[in-house]
Order: C-alpha cells, then sequence, then structure tokens
C-alpha cells in the first residue's frame, strides 16, 4: 500500500546545533588521547534525550488524559489513558518525545471502541531521569502492558517502535497486533549513525556499546537487536509504516526489517513526503493504523 503528499523531507536537527559542532570537532582529538574517557563521554551523549516544550497540538490530549505514575529500573514515569474500551492500544513515542507526541492517533481509536494508553519514557517529557536506553524504555513499556493490560495492540514511532517489539521479546506479555512507525532495523545501525552524526570514530562507538552491555551485566546484547528477527518470531499481526523521504531513518529499514520478518509486503503502508515525524499525524496513516487494529476475524 502506497500513499503520497507533497514532498516536505525532514533533516536530522540536533546534530547542527553549535554545541554539536565542537563536539564533532573535539571527539576525534579525544578519541586518540583518551580512549576510554572518549567512550564514556559518547556514551553519556547517545544515552541523554533532549526535552522539548509541549506544542499547542499536544496540549488537548494532555489535558483530557487520565494521569497516572509507575516505575521502570527505579524511575518514575508518567502515564496517560483516554477511554473506556475493552481493548487497549499502548502508544510508544519517539526519542525525544512524549505521550502525547502520538496524540493525534487517540481520537481516532476511540471512536473505534478502544481506550489507548501512553506514557512519557523514563528522562523523557514529565518523567525522571536524565538518561535512558532501550532496556528502560522496553522495561516501561512491559510496566504499562502489566498495569493496563490486556493489551490488543502496541503502536510505536521510531525508537519507541523498536523499544515496543523489544518489550515483547523480553517478557513474553500477550499482544495480538504491533505497528510499526520509522522504525530503525537494527539498534547498531542506531549507535554507529549517532557516531557519523557527531564524528565519533568506530572504535570509540564500539568501546561505547560495550560500556552499555557492561552496565546490563549480560542482559544486554547488541547483536541481538534485530528488529527484523524480532518481527520474525512475533506471533500476532504486525504493520510497518515508512516514509520514503524519511531521512532520519531511511525507507531501506523498513525493507530490511520486512525481508528478516518473512512477511509479507500488503503489511507495509509506504508514504512519500511526510518525512519522519510529520508521518505521525497524517490523517491516512493514522487512519490505516486504526483499520489495521480494529479489523476482526484475521
Amino acid at each position: 500500500m502506497e500513499w503520497s503528499a507533497s514532498l516536505s523531507p525532514d533533516t536530522i536537527g540536533f546534530a547542527e546545533k553549535p554545541a554539536f559542532r565542537v563536539v564533532r570537532l573535539l571527539f576525534p582529538f579525544l578519541s586518540a588521547v583518551a580512549p576510554g574517557l572518549a567512550a564514556r563521554v559518547a556514551l553519556r551523549l547517545f544515552l541523554t534525550p533532549q526535552r522539548y516544550e509541549m506544542p499547542l497540538w499536544e496540549r488537548p490530549h494532555f489535558q483530557s488524559a487520565r494521569m497516572g505514575t509507575l516505575k521502570a529500573y527505579g524511575k518514575a514515569f508518567k502515564t496517560y489513558a483516554w477511554g473506556a474500551g475493552a481493548r487497549t492500544i499502548v502508544l510508544c513515542h519517539s526519542w525525544g518525545g512524549r505521550g502525547t507526541q502520538l496524540g493525534s492517533f487517540v481520537p481516532p481509536l476511540l471512536r473505534r471502541g478502544f481506550r489507548v494508553v501512553a506514557f512519557d519514557a523514563p528522562a523523557h517529557g514529565a518523567s525522571d531521569g536524565g538518561q535512558t536506553d532501550m532496556m528502560e524504555y522496553s522495561s516501561a513499556v512491559a510496566e504499562v502492558v502489566s498495569h493496563f493490560g490486556p493489551v490488543h495492540g502496541l503502536l510505536g514511532h521510531s525508537f519507541g517502535a523498536g523499544s515496543a517489539l523489544l518489550a515483547w521479546q523480553r517478557f513474553g506479555f500477550e499482544v495480538e497486533r504491533v505497528a510499526l512507525v520509522g522504525c530503525f532495523s537494527n539498534a547498531v545501525w542506531v549507535t554507529e549513525r549517532f557516531g557519523e552524526m557527531l564524528g565519533i570514530p568506530a572504535r570509540t562507538v564500539v568501546a561505547m556499546r560495550r560500556l552499555l552491555e557492561e552496565r546490563h551485566r549480560g542482559e544486554l546484547d547488541w547483536g541481538s537487536l534485530v528488529i527484523g528477527e524480532m518481527a520474525r518470531a512475533f506471533p500476532g499481526e504486525l504493520m510497518l509504516v515508512h516514509d520514503r523521504s524519511d531521512f532520519e531513518i531511511p525507507y531501506f529499514h523498513a525493507e530490511h526489517v520486512l525481508a528478516a520478518s518473512g512477511r509479507t509486503a500488503d503489511a507495509v503502508l509506504t508514504t512519500t513526503g511526510l518525512g519522519h515525524r510529520r508521518i505521525v499525524r497524517n490523517k491516512t496513516v493514522i487512519d490505516t493504523v486504526g483499520e489495521f487494529f480494529a479489523r476482526r476475524g484475521d
């Protein structure tokens, strides 16, 4: 399935900030003279999301939500719930986002009879913490599922998409359907892309990944964070949504996930001209994802 909009591609803006330009100049030198320190600094940058002010369009969703608090890895994080339907959809926002970032999906899902739940991941939005990673994020997803379950579907965007499927793999909870919007195909690519943007030498990125594995004491294996392989193991229905003009997580990631999953092409909604962020506010995308969750008898 394919849909087009007038082209207005997204670009990766955070790496163009003056502070990061300085980082790009310093990292090659720091990696040469103090490789251990360089890896620790790189990891700190990698794990620290930026917090953004809530835009006006998100505020009605925030104001209409029933709010709560849960904990993951000892960090309190905020939850949001709308509606009282018998089937629940959990929304998983992107890196640097917050629960209401996917708020445009809420009213259409409510009209289809769902209860909708979202959350601010650790170190995001109004939640505790200054740093986080996929392990913490996926643990937060599992806490939400445990508290609000049973859950019919997970809807994730970008970092939240990969973390949603990782949560299912790690914790084995029941969920019938998962929709991944703008998802990366493997987590190692995310670290390599991060290194490219900030001019971090490849050996420092490898050391950075090793540090995080050591922090999680054998629970984290970067080589296993391959979304297509998780998708192959997932027994439920899976939908991929990706834009050909996505310059943050390029379209080839959807192709890689699809190929590795062994699933058919009709599991994909391809758009053009929405980029990485506008895709989660597009009516066609919202309606198609809603239909995916709502259809019965598959």
